[in-house]
C-alpha cells in the first residue's frame, strides 16, 4: 500500500544515557514498516549536533525503530510519550502521535536474557554454548551449538 497523504511529523531527541549529545555528533535513525506491504512508508533522518531529529510524512500504521550509531554505542531505550517503542514499536494512527520521540544511546555494555530449548519438548537444554558478538550496526547475533535441533530466544536491552 502506498500512502501520498501528508502524514505524521515525529520530532524527537537522540541522547547518551548522562544526557548530553551523542560526542561525534553522528547518528541516524529509521522508521520501517512492521507490515512489507507498505512501500514508501520508510522513513530516515540524520540526527543534528544537538541530538534532535525529525521523522515527516509518517503513514499511519506500525513501525519498528532503528538507531544507526557509532561503532561502541547501542540504543538503550526509546520512548515515545510513555510508550516504550524498543518492545512495542511506532505506532501512528490518525496522522497522530501522543509525545515526542526521546532516543537513549550508551557506550557502557549491554545485557543478554534468554534461554536455549529442546524444539520437541521446549524445555531449557545443559551444556550449549551460545556466542554473541555486535555487529558494527548496534544489533546482537547470536548463534548456538548443540547436536539436536533447538529454537532459541534472547531478548536484549
Amino acid at each position: 500500500m502506498l500512502s501520498l497523504g501528508g502524514g505524521a511529523t515525529i520530532h524527537g531527541r537522540m541522547r547518551t544515557a548522562s544526557g548530553g549529545p551523542l560526542p561525534s555528533g553522528r547518528g541516524n535513525a529509521a522508521l520501517q514498516p512492521v507490515n512489507e506491504d507498505e512501500i514508501g512508508g520508510f522513513r530516515w533522518t540524520e540526527i543534528n549536533k544537538d541530538g534532535t531529529f525529525e521523522f515527516n510524512g509518517v503513514a499511519d500504521g506500525g513501525y519498528t525503530l532503528r538507531a544507526y550509531i557509532e561503532q561502541g554505542w547501542f540504543a538503550k531505550s526509546a520512548h515515545l510519550g510513555s510508550e516504550d517503542v524498543l518492545q512495542n514499536g511506532v505506532q501512528v494512527e490518525g496522522g497522530a502521535l501522543k509525545g515526542s520521540l526521546d532516543i537513549v544511546v550508551s557506550d557502557e555494555g549491554a545485557q543478554i536474557e534468554g534461554s536455549v530449548t529442546d524444539s520437541d519438548k521446549n524445555q531449557p537444554l545443559a551444556g550449549v554454548q551460545v556466542r554473541a558478538r555486535l555487529d558494527r550496526r548496534p544489533t546482537i547475533t547470536a548463534s548456538v551449538r548443540h547436536r539436536r535441533p533447538l529454537t532459541r530466544t534472547a531478548s536484549s536491552c
